[in-house]
């Protein structure tokens, strides 16, 4: 078997619905299965997906495990050569799946293979594509002041503003709204950190991928759109915040060591103390 799609949804019923149905396109040739790791959604979504779709593996979680884990769930029953994970809100546009595989099969260097994620109108969606984060650009992202700094150094190199995305290219990390990985590599990393609940734990994989000697290639005419955070805009901005600040704490206290990891610590009650006058001012505006 060519694919194993893994798809892990949270209370996105009717989306989950639409990026399935856009598979047998999407995949072209390929041999595929699809495996819905439902985490625990209230709307619903795991028996409509039972009923809709009877070919389709569902696991459906008594708790919400997050990203990395629940798609490491999903890991351990897929039979392909390549683990696609694919986010809920997309959809995979003609081929584009077998565009990842074929471009990979043609180059057994490249370990991930990512597509060109578009927005709903057709546009790239800035931020698919980044470098590593770097203490700067996180320190400017966490004191919330990254708008007045968007034309600076530090902010301008994590976004990858001179990205070319006509190019196909190798690429320091990409979103994980669709990631083609070798199987036998993923295994061989022990798939991904579960220490991440949602954000970093695609930017950590496509660096231990790097670091292991193998490529992360952007491939351009390979397209998926992405309506983008449906299933996390359910949450509060207060919750958001505490899972971002805790992912981005462990991804550099794992890589760049504890004094990073508390530099960054520093303004966590900072961000914090805004996500909560945040929280508080829309349900007053409501």
């Amino acid at each position: 078997m060519d694919c194993s799609i893994i798809i892990v949804t949270w209370n996105v019923r009717e989306l989950v619905d639409a990026c399935i149905r856009s598979l047998r396109d999407g995949a072209g040739a390929l041999s595929y299965e699809i495996i819905v790791v439902d985490n625990a959604s209230s709307d619903g979504t795991a028996e409509h997906v039972r009923k809709t779709f009877p070919n389709v593996m569902v696991l459906a979680q008594k708790h919400n495990l997050g990203f990395a884990a629940a798609n490491n769930r999903g890991c351990e029953h897929a039979r392909g050569r390549f683990f696609v994970f694919l986010n809920p809100d997309t959809e995979v546009r003609k081929g584009a799946l077998e565009r990842l595989v074929r471009f990979m099969d043609a180059d057994q260097k490249v370990a991930i293979a990512a597509p060109k994620i578009e927005n709903p109108d057709g546009s790239f969606q800035q931020g698919s594509i980044r470098r590593d984060p770097s203490l700067p650009a996180l320190l400017l992202i966490l004191l919330k002041v990254q708008r007045l700094f968007q034309g600076g150094r530090a902010l301008s190199s994590y976004y990858y503003r001179d990205f070319d995305p006509g190019k196909t290219q190798d690429v320091p990390q990409a979103m994980g709204a669709c990631l083609c990985v070798r199987a036998d590599v993923m295994r061989s990393l022990r798939y991904f950190d579960e220490r991440f609940f949602l954000w970093f734990e695609e930017v950590d994989l496509c660096r231990r991928v790097r670091a292991a000697q193998y490529r992360v290639v952007f491939v351009s005419d390979a397209v998926v759109m992405h309506h983008g955070a449906q299933s996390f805009r359910q949450q509060l901005p207060l919750r958001k915040q505490l899972e971002y600040n805790r992912s981005a704490f462990r991804y550099f206290y794992k890589y760049h060591g504890a004094g990073a990891a508390l530099l960054l610590a520093c303004t966590m009650p900072f961000n914090l103390l805004i996500s909560v006058c945040y929280q508080a001012v829309k349900k007053y505006a409501h």
